[in-house]
Order: structure tokens, then C-alpha cells, then sequence
């Protein structure tokens, strides 16, 4: 998923040296989850944008990683003449960079024995004022030089500062939802994932809880959308201010989140889920409409009686199940099964 986003923004930003190396590195996990076809699928794309002498260090990066799905589909003719072609390539790249190498030694040479031809020149030839007249060109050439670096580098600066807002601004885009300032879903099943992890192997506490806005299409309906838009604002602001930095908020559905609160158990989790929940009935007289009831039903559990978190989430989703069903507005919390103990 992160390497998808990734070329999806490289794509968006025209940058094809960045999409080729991310879809290299997609074609590798390809064979090495055993699907060579799809690993050459796309490296076919990679080729077609590694065109020109600039991409050729990008097409012998392509050309190793397609003699691999060749010799993974068992066609190791193809993948040696994929790799005897690559290693003209790598000859030709180091031929390239040795030419460089060459041209660079040639030209401070040159420009050495230049230096030294016109000082023995100037020494010989020149008058003392043409000497003086010398030296103040030389000062205002290295005033304005001075004047230029100064201005590249207030650009380079600008640039990067530029650029980490940008990456700061993605990251934020990517990671928490617009309209309740809470986590998104795939990020707050990454964070889960990793606390449910963590509390496994330090045999520390965790309790899950899924939380769903009863009625709330009904809001939408009777209110409109968007006094619907400003209980899921409100609702949002209440959760960042109510939790703590350490607990996991994010927004999985519309109107449904799934919480996560480390280093504590359900008990604990529980009271804090109760004076979340009425600071939450506070949220009609906030927004001044009396007549409109916000309420939530939440299911609750243990994560750490359960062998993975898709369990965790599916057993919390059937104690909100069972909230709702029997009245809504309340807390249910969910037992692991005798399969579930097992697992453990």
C-alpha cells in the first residue's frame, strides 16, 4: 500500500525516475511472493519510460530484477540473455562514468596550464596600471558573484523548506481525515497492527473499542448534510481533547471509528468511554439545535485475548452489533470465543 501511494503521487508530480524505482521495487516483492508474471508486467512499464541515454542506470536496475522473475517462471535461457545484454549496459555505464572521469581531469588541466600561461603573461606584459585596473575588475567580479551565491543559495534554501511543507502537507493529507481531523482508516489500521504487536510481545494491556454515531443518517436527513459534516467535526474535536496523545482515533467509515488504548485495560477504557460518551450529548447544544439527539453505541474488548487484530475488530464490531440491537446509546463489551482462547 505505501509503495501504490507513493508511485500514485510520483505519477502526479511527473517525477519518472521516482516511478520507475517504485515500480522495481514492486516487481521485486512480485517474485518474491512467487508472481513473476506480474513482476514483468511491471517492469514492462518501467521500460517504456527508461528511455534515453539519462535512464540507463534505471534500465540495468530493470534488467537484474527481470533476469530474477525469469529464473522464478524457470526460464533461465531469457534470464541469461537478459543478463549478458545488462552486462554491455554496465560496461557501457562504466565506459560513461571513465569518460566523465576523463573529461573532467582534462579540463582542470586545461584550465591549470590556462591560469598558468596568463599569469606569465600578465607578469611580463602588464603595466602597474593595468595591474590596478585589473584588480578593481576582479573586485566588482567577485562582488557580483558573492551577490549571486547569495541568491542561489537563498533559493536552494527556500526550495527546501518549501519542499519539507509540501511532504508535511501529504503526510497529513495521506494520514488524517479532512473532516474530523482524526486518523484514516489505513493508518489507523497500521497503528493498530503495531500496538497490537507491541502488547503482545511486552504482555502490556489493550482495549479496543468500535464506535458508531447512532441515528446518524437521520441527522443527515432531518438536519442536513451539512449539520451532519459539523457533528463528525465536533465529534473529532471532542475525541483529541478527550484522549491521550498515546491512544489511536481514527475514523474507519462514515460514521464509524475504532479506538485503541494502550497500557489499558477495559475497565479503565471503559470509564473514559462513558465521559467521552457524554461529552458527546453535549454536542446538539453546541451546535444550538435542541431537537437533535447525538448519541453513541460502542463495542468494546480485550485485544489482547485475541490471536490477531482482524479477530480484535471483528468481535468489537459484533459487541456494537449487539449495542445497537438492544437500545443503542450504551457500551457492550465482547468475549473471545473458546476458539479465540485456543488461538491465544
Amino acid at each position: 500500500p505505501f509503495l501504490d501511494d507513493a508511485l500514485s503521487l510520483f505519477m502526479q508530480a511527473g517525477n519518472p525516475f521516482m516511478q520507475i524505482k517504485v515500480l522495481i521495487e514492486k516487481a521485486q516483492i512480485a517474485v518474491d511472493q512467487g508472481k513473476p508474471e506480474e513482476a514483468l508486467r511491471r517492469l514492462a512499464r518501467a521500460e517504456e519510460m527508461a528511455t534515453g541515454e539519462s535512464f540507463l542506470s534505471q534500465r540495468i536496475a530493470i534488467a537484474d530484477t527481470k533476469a530474477r522473475a525469469f529464473a522464478a517462471k524457470g526460464e533461465h535461457q531469457s534470464a541469461y540473455l537478459v543478463l549478458l545484454q545488462n552486462r554491455q549496459n554496465r560496461a557501457l555505464l562504466q565506459k560513461e562514468i571513465n569518460s566523465r572521469r576523463i573529461l573532467e581531469l582534462q579540463t582542470r588541466f586545461d584550465v591549470e596550464k590556462q591560469r598558468a600561461q596568463n599569469a606569465l603573461l600578465e607578469e611580463q606584459n602588464l603595466r602597474q596600471q593595468n595591474q590596478l585596473k585589473n584588480e578593481q575588475r576582479l573586485q566588482r567580479y567577485t562582488i557580483a558573484l558573492i551577490g549571486l551565491l547569495v541568491v542561489v543559495c537563498g533559493l536552494l534554501s527556500w526550495l527546501y523548506f518549501n519542499g519539507k511543507r509540501h511532504q508535511k502537507r501529504l503526510e497529513q493529507l495521506a494520514n488524517f481525515d479532512g473532516l474530523t481531523g482524526l486518523m484514516t482508516r489505513r493508518k489507523t489500521m497500521e497503528d493498530a497492527e503495531l500496538q497490537y504487536q507491541m502488547a503482545q510481545r511486552h504482555k502490556t494491556p489493550l482495549t479496543a473499542a468500535v464506535i458508531d454515531l447512532d441515528h446518524f443518517k437521520q441527522i443527515n436527513d432531518k438536519y442536513g448534510h451539512q449539520t451532519g459534516d459539523n457533528v463528525l467535526r465536533a465529534f473529532g474535536r471532542k475525541a483529541q481533547k478527550h484522549f491521550r496523545k498515546t491512544d489511536i482515533l481514527g475514523r474507519i467509515g462514515g460514521e464509524e471509528f475504532l479506538f485503541l488504548f494502550p497500557h489499558t485495560g477495559t475497565d479503565d477504557a471503559l470509564d473514559m468511554l462513558e465521559r467521552f460518551a457524554g461529552s458527546v450529548r453535549k454536542i446538539p447544544d453546541e451546535l444550538k439545535i435542541k431537537t437533535m439527539q447525538v448519541t453513541l453505541s460502542v463495542g468494546l474488548v480485550d485485544a489482547t485475548s485475541f490471536s490477531n487484530m482482524t479477530r480484535v475488530v471483528a468481535v468489537a464490531d459484533e459487541a456494537l452489533y449487539e449495542a445497537k440491537e438492544t437500545g443503542r446509546d450504551k457500551i457492550v463489551t465482547g468475549q473471545p470465543s473458546a476458539t479465540d482462547g485456543q488461538s491465544q
